[in-house]
């Protein structure tokens, strides 16, 4: 068991359910199929803090235990013994190549190495890993003697940078992290190194975040009290002043419409589009 985050969890997901939904009528009750799960039956870790469906149909779960992957039958899991930075996911996200990434409570950002050809040689007894490398730069978690699984990646200098709460990638391969110390992001198209750039700082905050691209390829973010909106490289921050600000923003969603709507702790807000289209809305 680990010991618990300094943040609060956000329980996303205690159990895993799949409702079985029948043809009986409308104006019938109906009693639904509900399936259990639990690490009893192989999950990580019953505490889930992300779920993610990649595009070839498997369901990844972001748990205490580190990252576990279900195929509809049995969970596969992934943690500290395959290289995995922090044994905590917060989130999960896939980029436009389809590899997957996981940003961790502590251990910055890693990429799953799915492909057999792309994992390295075991690494030899007693040989040093740069663990002390500079922001960006790869590192390997996984016990001596063993074959990674996990390429890590620190996102800076400072241990908030590396709690990363939220990621997601934009229509141009770049990495959007929401972190503790704020929001920042990187090319994804170096293998060898992520250069991360600070472009939203933010106080020390340790709580869940969210994190969303809209159909017209704007990213959002739910930065505690905060709103940040990404838009061709412009970046707008909506707060208190807003009225949008008085709780932790959790959740963003847009409807069949293209309406964004905001959930925060306490109230749904939907975000009125500008009438020029440009610059700030409300």
């Amino acid at each position: 068991m680990p010991a618990a985050p300094h943040k609060t969890p956000s329980r996303l997901l205690v159990t895993l359910t799949l409702w079985l939904v029948g043809l009986t009528p409308v104006v019938c009750s109906q009693q639904l199929a509900v399936r259990h799960y639990d690490a009893s039956d192989g999950l990580a870790h019953s505490i889930v803090r992300a779920i993610h469906q990649d595009r070839k149909g498997y369901i990844w779960f972001g748990t205490y235990e580190g990252l576990s992957r279900f195929d509809g039958y049995r969970f596969t899991n992934y943690g500290l013994s395959d290289g995995l930075g922090h044994v905590i996911v917060n989130d999960i996200a896939e980029d436009r190549r389809g590899r997957l990434w996981v940003g961790t409570n502590g251990g910055g950002v890693a990429r799953l190495i799915d492909d057999p050809r792309e994992i390295p040689s075991p690494l030899p007894t007693g040989s040093a890993q740069a663990g002390s490398a500079q922001d960006g730069s790869a590192q390997d978690g996984s016990a001596p003697g063993s074959r990674r699984k996990f390429i890590n990646y620190r996102v800076g200098d400072s241990p908030y940078l590396n709690d990363v709460n939220a990621l997601i990638f934009d229509s141009q391969n770049t990495l959007w992290c929401a972190t503790d110390g704020g929001l920042l992001r990187a090319s994804a198209g170096q293998e060898s190194e992520l250069k991360f750039e600070l472009v939203a700082p933010h106080r020390r905050v340790s709580l869940a975040m969210a994190a969303f691209a809209d159909r017209r390829e704007r990213l959002w973010f739910g930065i505690e009290d905060e709103l940040v909106e990404v838009i061709q490289g412009q970046i707008i921050k909506y707060g208190r002043e807003d009225g949008i600000g008085r709780h932790p923003i959790l959740s963003i969603v847009e409807d069949r419409q293209g309406h964004l709507l905001v959930a925060s702790g306490s109230e749904v807000f939907e975000f009125i589009e500008p009438a020029d289209g440009k610059g700030r809305g409300r």
